[in-house]
């Protein structure tokens, strides 16, 4: 059985890796740290960059208001998150199985 996990972005989690399903979350949790997955020290800096980013879109003084970025400011955002999650599917190819999930 394949592990599979989700990429997907949840405010001031630290990660960007969630396990999606009972596979995944026996061996991670729920919240997955990604310096637990076989992937390159290159990747995983990036997605702790990623993640470090994407807390940055929000407004933590009034959350409610959502993304404080433009459009062309999120619209980027997701370009580069796509291309990690690429990555990451190319270096898990073997034993996962990675689903992309929310950007922003």
């Amino acid at each position: 059985m394949k592990y599979k996990l989700k990429f997907m972005f949840d405010w001031g989690s630290g990660t960007c890796i969630w396990a999606a399903n009972n596979a995944a979350r026996a061996k991670y949790g729920y919240a997955v740290d990604i310096d637990e997955l076989p992937i390159s020290e290159e990747l995983c800096e990036c997605m702790v960059r990623l993640c470090e980013e994407h807390d940055l879109a929000l407004d933590w003084e009034c959350p409610q208001n959502g993304p404080v970025w433009t459009g062309q400011e999120q619209k980027a955002f997701k370009e580069r998150a796509k291309q990690i999650y690429q990555r990451i599917c190319e270096e898990l190819a073997e034993e996962f199985e990675i689903v992309l999930g929310t950007l922003i």
